[in-house]
């Protein structure tokens, strides 16, 4: 987004200042509200499509981040996911997840 909006500005304010387009208010009676987001708002629901899940990740990336819990030697531990790429996997099943790290150096799968 950085990149393409950067050459967006570089091509679209000088004709802004040479008069050749101009400036077109919002249609206030189109505009949505959403809820407050909370940080409860950041855990993950599995249960989503992984189209929705990346997207959340990627939306709440700085605040409130993007979590889930699971459960290792009977404690329940907190992972906090920063980055996530669908791929498509034909060996996983529905309602599996799938961890790899840099370089594939980390394989976790996880059934729901």
């Amino acid at each position: 987004m950085a990149e393409l909006s950067a050459k967006l500005l570089i091509e679209t304010i000088p004709k802004w200042v040479n008069g050749e387009i101009a400036a077109q208010p919002q249609d206030d009676a189109r505009a949505t509200f959403t809820k407050i987001i909370k940080k409860e708002d950041g855990k993950i629901d599995w249960k989503k499509s992984a189209e929705i899940i990346e997207r959340q990740i990627r939306a709440f990336y700085n605040w409130p981040g993007s979590f889930t819990f699971f459960e290792k030697n009977s404690k329940s531990l907190l992972l906090k996911i920063i980055s996530a790429k669908i791929i498509k996997k034909d060996d996983l099943a529905a309602g599996e997840t799938f961890f790899a790290g840099k370089e594939g150096e980390i394989e976790w799968r996880m059934m729901q």
